[in-house]
């Protein structure tokens, strides 16, 4: 029954529309060909003749890699308002990690994987108009999973007809009866019951419900809201002083599931079958201050604050605090919150004068903690864990033995009476995890990237560091932070290990190399050492003997013998080339042995290495992407960026301190991204005049166009981001000192200081491929002399 007009009725009103439910305007089985079926993407889908549903017919996506795609798409108009599309699908795929998707215009609507056998699924599609339907096969950037394939068979559209349809108003002011679907397209007001066997559908502006239940008379969902746009939109609520909605199952007798209640003295929300599991409400019964019970068991009281980085927060009380859902007292006294969430803070405040804490029980090493404690009178303990809970009675706190699963981010502050530590207390900014605890959401999200559809793909993440100068503590808050993040990868050490000189000690970074995950060094000046003396600095073969040999197991490159070498990170398709910048600095004064004849800290490329590089470039995989590293600027001519991460007043000049041509490098990595030829000679200049140029031969045809991420580079002891003026392409990235020596952060923009959040200038870095993304977090020193803040950016490139 189609009404143009509006329906009103004084009584009930019945109709049981005899009419088919859909008509199809569209099929495809593959019985024959794709159809109108189009397809794209790293491989096609293609048509095969022993695998369907019902016969032996389907469509089959392409054999793709990792990180690829496999596109069938169909573009349809329909004239109606509703339509459903049903299509048969099997997938053979990395269970939750490749994927079947399925997009309506644009939006994911499903998406399947695993290992299944022929299943049928459906989605609605609103409004009339051209509509785009994708069912694309994406591989993550690992592993793999089944026969890595998808099918998809009898693709139909069907329109939804309905039993009912109302152009404009429906009023009835007892109850509606129908069959099967209906649909109103304007308002509707219904003073009893409105019952169902079908779907029933709500268009353009629901301006109210009185008073009404909606439900369905069978097992199947069957209540939608829509406005004119076919968005899902509507409005809800009651009149008088009773819920708003209520939602039942269809038992008999009915069983409440969820209720929204009018802030009264009943719910405002419930979720519940037989007896309340959760409900959250301004007052729940007669204690007018509850506001949250869970499983009738576990209350918390007072207020609950979201907090930067924290999860619920509780104030206030004593200790013994903690509530039944009866109102009565809980007869433990203990401070603790593993049942409350990840990533807790919880303070406490506890009467009394002065007290003497103490410490019991020992918790696992894996999940260590740190005891603030002290006696003044009117201060009070301050109690920093992680992951472990704890009993408090009496002064007393003993730590429970973990009990997995743990989350390893819960974290616990108790404190009494002061919640400012007192003087002579251990300043927990002396705790490098406390300081930065703004870090943890920018990591954890840069270590994923999204490509439209997918967000749950890895990027490459590294811990970086340069400039050290025997600052051992850099070192190990370096490795604390890099143990907090399972997403971390490895590291990058990029040179100046040493204070001052060849003769300092270089042991100190050991720990980094020896943590369970590659980290890569690199050589600087310092490490080299400073002037022409032999004895004060390391000729090219002890330099690779002290500093690069015995890590090289540790790294997990490719070595040849040399200071320089690559690293593939092959999940992440990345070749990360490490050079080494003094490399034929050797020859010695003719009229004094005892000198070199060129400044050792002078840049001087060798024509082995310039040579291997054109090889590794070469040879790196098609589907590669590639990060070069040393220790200085490759070059002093760069644009520099005027973003956050640029220290705005820095001189550039003199950064790659060199006597080589500075073009030769940037002129060969020219070449490799645009897959072409390059051949000359590259002379030296000042002290190397008298060197041999450098000849150049490479060819880079056969292997075709590259994909050139950056350089990366520290010295500089600022942070600066530009492009290689003259060069398209050539990004390159400059991070400040890891030490927080005040003579060492002269040359910067950033005020450190020790025992804050600046003694850190520690930084995670995230190599997004897929959006092509440079993404840094700074640890530690973020606000410049001129207010800006260097807390994290994403530099594209």
């Amino acid at each position: 029954m189609k009404i143009k007009g509006n329906l009103v009725t004084e009584g009930s009103f019945f109709i049981n529309d005899l009419s088919p439910i859909s008509s199809l305007i569209f099929l495809e089985d593959f019985a024959t060909s794709l159809g109108d079926f189009t397809t794209s993407g790293d491989a096609v889908w293609t048509r095969v003749t022993n695998d369907g549903n019902g016969d032996l017919f389907s469509a089959r996506s392409g054999t793709i890699s990792n990180n690829q795609l496999s596109i069938l798409k169909l573009t349809k108009t329909t004239t109606q308002k509703t339509t459903i599309c049903s299509f048969d699908y099997k997938v053979s795929t990395e269970e939750n990690f490749d994927w079947l998707l399925v997009i309506l215009d644009g939006q994911l609507v499903n998406r399947f994987s695993g290992i299944s056998s022929w299943t049928s699924s459906k989605f609605y599609i609103d409004g009339a108009g051209s509509h785009e339907i994708k069912f694309i096969y994406f591989r993550d950037h690992a592993d793999s999973g089944g026969t890595n394939q998808c099918w998809i068979d009898n693709v139909s559209l069907r329109y939804q007809n309905a039993a009912l349809t109302v152009e404009g108003s429906a009023q009835i002011d007892d109850d509606l009866y129908i069959g099967k679907n209906a649909i109103v397209k304007n308002k509707l007001s219904v003073g009893g019951e409105i019952v169902t066997n079908g779907e029933f559908h709500l268009f353009n502006t629901i301006t109210e419900i009185r008073a009404a239940r909606i439900r369905s008379a069978s097992s199947a969902n069957a209540f939608t809201l829509y406005n004119q746009t076919g968005a899902s939109a509507g409005a809800l609520y009651s009149t008088s002083t009773n819920n708003i909605l209520e939602i039942f199952s269809i038992t008999t007798p009915e069983t409440l599931k969820l209720q929204l209640g009018n802030f009264g003295d009943v719910a405002s929300l419930e979720l519940r079958g037989g007896t309340a599991k959760a409900r959250i409400g301004e007052n729940l019964g007669s204690d007018a201050t509850k506001m949250l019970v869970v499983n009738g068991e576990t209350l918390i009281r007072g207020n609950v604050e979201m907090g930067a980085g924290f999860g619920p927060k509780q104030t206030g009380g004593l200790s013994t605090e903690f509530w039944k859902a009866d109102g009565s007292k809980d007869s433990n006294t203990y401070a603790t919150t593993s049942l409350i969430g990840s990533r807790v803070e919880e303070e406490k405040d506890f009467t009394g004068g002065e007290t003497t804490w103490v410490l019991a029980g020992t918790p696992s090493v894996l999940f260590p903690h740190n005891l603030y404690a002290g006696t003044t009178s009117g201060g009070g303990l301050i109690l920093l864990d992680q992951g472990v809970d704890y009993t408090l009675s009496g002064n007393t706190i003993t730590y429970l033995s973990p009990v997995l699963p743990i989350d390893p981010d819960e974290r616990h502050i108790i404190h009494y009476n002061n919640p400012t530590a007192p003087s002579g207390y251990t300043n927990p900014n002396g705790d490098v995890k406390l300081r930065n605890a703004n870090v943890y959401e920018p990591i954890n999200t840069s270590a994923y990237y999204k490509n439209g559809v997918i967000y749950d793909s890895r990027n490459l993440q590294l811990m970086v560091v340069t400039d050290l100068h025997g600052d051992s503590t850099a070192v190990q808050n370096a490795i604390t932070m890099m143990n907090e993040f399972s997403t971390i990868d490895g590291g990058l050490n990029m040179g100046d290990n040493c204070i001052n000189t060849w003769l300092d000690d270089f042991t100190f970074v050991d720990p980094l190399l020896s943590i369970g995950k590659p980290f890569l060094n690199v050589i600087g000046n310092h490490d080299e050492g400073l002037g022409y003396v032999v004895a004060d600095t390391g000729s090219t073969a002890a330099a690779y003997s002290r500093f690069i040999a015995p890590y090289e197991t540790a790294i997990g490159g490719t070595h040849a013998g040399k200071s320089y070498y690559y690293k593939d990170w092959t999940t992440y398709k990345i070749r990360m080339i490490v050079l080494y910048e003094y490399d034929d600095n050797d020859d010695l004064n003719t009229g004094d042995s005892s000198l070199y004849r060129v400044v050792k800290t002078t840049r001087v490329w060798s024509q082995a290495q310039i040579t291997w590089l054109i090889a590794t470039l070469n040879s790196t995989p098609t589907d590669y992407q590639v990060v070069i590293t040393m220790h200085q600027i490759v070059q002093d001519q760069i644009t520099w960026d005027s973003n956050n991460f640029t220290d705005i007043n820095h001189i550039v000049p003199g950064d790659s301190s060199t006597v080589s041509d500075p073009d030769l490098i940037p002129d060969i990595v020219n070449a490799w991204i645009n897959g072409t030829t390059l051949s000359g000679t590259y002379a030296f200049t000042g002290e190397a005049s008298y060197k041999t140029s450098i000849s150049v031969s490479a060819n880079f045809t056969a292997r075709g166009a590259g994909i050139f991420i950056c350089y990366m580079a520290g010295h500089a002891h600022t942070d600066i981001t530009g492009n290689v003026t003259g060069y398209t392409g050539q990004k390159q990235i400059v991070l400040t000192c890891a030490t927080s020596d005040a003579s060492r952060n002269k040359y910067g923009d950033l005020q450190r200081q020790v025992g804050q959040r600046s003694e850190d200038a520690i930084n995670v870095v995230s190599f997004d491929t897929w959006n092509r993304q440079i993404k840094i977090i700074r640890i530690g020193a973020q606000i410049t002399f001129d207010m800006r803040k260097r807390d994290f950016i994403a530099i594209d490139y």
